[in-house]
């Protein structure tokens, strides 16, 4: 093990290509990507309620993309529409990644490409329940105006 935190290692990344340390967010408490979307999800509600943030930019592994783009996504889509911005707002990143890409192995890309699979077919209890929580939240926000 390099003893490098893979949140950290993204950080290091962002700061190293300007970006302000302010403007980085690091969810470290989540145990899946579901729950960091959930957890990242309160957050940037604040940030668009206070009219704070231009996009957001979701860092991850490139094997990791698909998965991260498809969760991300499905959850901050009412955010991204109730706030005006466009589809160009949510933007993922691929990073070169602190740990080489050659130690990903062909067990890690099937994990990925069944845990799409899984999303996909809506057998992802916490990524339905999230979904479901947020368009309900919507609906009272419709209601609400």
């Amino acid at each position: 093990s390099s003893g490098i935190n893979a949140e950290y290692g993204m950080e290091r990344i962002l700061l190293s290509k300007g970006v302000g340390g302010d403007d980085i967010m690091l969810e470290e408490e989540a145990t899946s990507t579901c729950l960091n979307a959930i957890k990242c999800h309160v957050v940037v509600q604040s940030l668009l309620d206070s009219n704070t943030v231009r996009e957001i930019l979701v860092v991850t592994s490139r094997f990791h993309i698909p998965r991260a783009r498809y969760i991300f996504t499905g959850l901050f889509s009412s955010l991204v529409s109730n706030c005006g911005k466009g589809d160009d707002f949510l933007k993922f990143y691929g990073s070169p990644d602190c740990f080489a890409e050659e130690s990903v192995t062909a067990q890690h890309l099937k994990v990925e490409e069944m845990c799409l699979e899984r999303l996909r077919e809506g057998k992802h209890r916490v990524y339905n329940e999230a979904l479901t929580t947020k368009r309900c939240e919507t609906k009272r926000q419709e209601q609400d105006i």
